[in-house]
């Protein structure tokens, strides 16, 4: 979940209690009484908004299941990505509500306390309201990302800090990476060396004056090798996507970067799969049991074991 719906249970039945003293018969009278009434009207019309925003926040915490976007069967189903999104939609909605009856309340007759309270939630509402929007907007785009009305393709960039160049270091191998429909599935891949322009040619950059006048000398426009030499990568991942489509033909839609961790990351998870499917082969075939990781404080304790 996003965020815990106990907590916000929690929270609604504390904004409960403060609605009925608010809204008490005996607490009537001062709305209508200067200065104190800009003040209970204020504290009012924010504590209603607030209980709406927390009952949608509620209902967003129940209903969220981010489990239901994960990759299953090499696919994610992007119907369950709308759904989410239309979901969060709720929340932030309400968000918004909160935020315009906040600032519509503030007034220079408001008392110190009444005025701090407000600004502490209008800082709140806006950290937890542009998670929520970022979320969503990510959501709502990610289905066609993943290849929703036509294919995707998305072009892997590997770099190993063997040789740093601008810092994200060098790229040495690269792969397509293509969505339809929301599965994946592994295009060309290319080393370096065989994203060249052809001899004594050079590729036709556009929208990058900047970056071929700085690092022009390092062939940046003829030879893959050196494209990271800028640390900007929204300018190499531009370059990078018109460079590939003059090397190979293929035109790819975004640029990934994956470094050191990224691929380190991504060892351990599929290296760990094969080897626990070499393991259980091994097993199977020879009818034996591996004492894993055996060193010689663990070793009599392990024998007991197996």
């Amino acid at each position: 979940m996003l965020f815990r719906s106990t907590l916000l249970v929690k929270a609604r039945s504390e904004l409960a209690v403060a609605i009925d003293a608010i809204d008490a018969p005996w607490v009537l009278p001062g709305r209508v009484v200067p200065v104190v009434g800009n003040n209970v009207n204020a504290t009012s019309n924010v504590i209603h908004a607030v209980d709406d925003a927390v009952e949608a926040l509620v209902d967003t915490a129940r209903r969220v299941d981010l489990s239901s976007i994960g990759i299953r069967a090499g696919r994610v189903d992007l119907d369950s990505v709308d759904r989410l999104a239309s979901t969060l939609t709720v929340s932030v909605d309400a968000l918004d509500r909160v935020r315009t009856v906040v600032a519509r309340s503030r007034s220079p007759w408001l008392v110190g306390q009444v005025t701090e309270r407000l600004d502490v939630l209008a800082e709140q509402v806006d950290r937890l309201g542009g998670s929520l929007t970022n979320a969503r907007d990510v959501l709502r785009v990610l289905p066609t990302m993943l290849g929703r009305g036509g294919e995707r393709r998305y072009l892997a960039v590997f770099t190993t800090t063997a040789e740093a160049r601008g810092g994200g270091g060098f790229p040495g191998q690269t792969a397509e990476l293509v969505f339809r429909d929301g599965a994946m599935s592994l295009g060309a891949q290319h080393r370096s060396s065989e994203l060249r322009a052809s001899p004594g040619e050079t590729w036709s950059i556009t929208d990058a004056e900047e970056y071929i006048d700085r690092y022009g000398p390092y062939r940046v426009d003829s030879d893959w090798r050196n494209l990271t030499m800028s640390p900007d990568w929204p300018t190499v991942a531009g370059v990078a996507v018109q460079a590939y489509r003059q090397a190979t033909g293929t035109e790819v839609d975004g640029v990934l970067r994956l470094g050191p961790r990224a691929i380190a990351a991504l060892l351990a998870l599929f290296c760990a799969v094969m080897l626990a499917r070499q393991v259980q082969a091994d097993l199977k075939s020879a009818h034996l049991k591996v004492i894993p990781f055996a060193t010689p404080h663990k070793t009599a304790k392990m024998q007991s074991k197996y």
